[in-house]
Order: structure tokens, then C-alpha cells, then sequence
């Protein structure tokens, strides 16, 4: 048990979602980098392997957080989400949606 343990690596999971945030500011659109930026780092803090924010397109951001543990990786996503949509409301202007991809 102890060797199969050693040389079995549990194969990374990634886990994906789309955030819709917008800000009417006229400054919104580095008010929504920052936040990615933010929560970026909240990501990584946690624990994450990996995670990349990227565009579709305005205002749509692509989210894919990889890890080892599905259970970890759902409560950072979690973390995540929550952390954008409340600090996008809190600079003002600002309002932000999620939904899951993939399962």
C-alpha cells in the first residue's frame, strides 16, 4: 500500500465557470481587472494548482481553477464568485453574475 501510494498521483481536476460582470463607471473597465486580478490571488492563496481568468468577450470572463481535491476546487470556485460579485458592487456601478460549465 505504502509504494502504490507513493507512485499512484491522483490526476488533476479542472473545474470551469463563466462570470458576467459589468461597471458603469467610466473607469469599469479597470475596476473589473482589478477585481480579476483580486480574486486571482485569493485563488492561488487557497491552495489552487492553476487558475486562469480570461476573456470571451466583454463582459463575459472565462474561469478554469485546476487542483488535485474536487472538493477544494469547488469551495475556492466558490470563494471566487463570491469575492467578485461583492467587491464589484462594493466600488460602485457594478454587478456580477455566474454560471457553472461543464459536469
Amino acid at each position: 500500500m505504502e509504494v502504490a501510494k507513493e507512485r499512484i498521483e491522483a490526476e488533476p481536476v479542472e473545474i470551469s465557470g463563466i462570470i458576467r460582470m459589468i461597471s458603469i463607471k467610466p473607469d469599469g473597465v479597470k475596476h473589473v481587472r482589478d477585481v480579476l486580478l483580486k480574486a486571482m490571488d485569493l485563488a492561488k492563496k487557497e491552495g489552487a494548482d492553476g487558475i486562469r481568468i480570461y476573456t470571451i468577450g466583454p463582459p463575459r470572463y472565462r474561469v478554469d481553477i485546476v487542483g488535485k481535491d474536487p472538493k477544494k476546487l469547488e469551495q475556492i470556485l466558490k470563494d471566487v464568485v463570491n469575492l467578485v460579485s461583492t467587491e464589484i458592487k462594493k466600488r460602485g456601478g457594478g454587478e456580477a453574475s455566474f454560471t457553472r460549465v461543464g459536469e
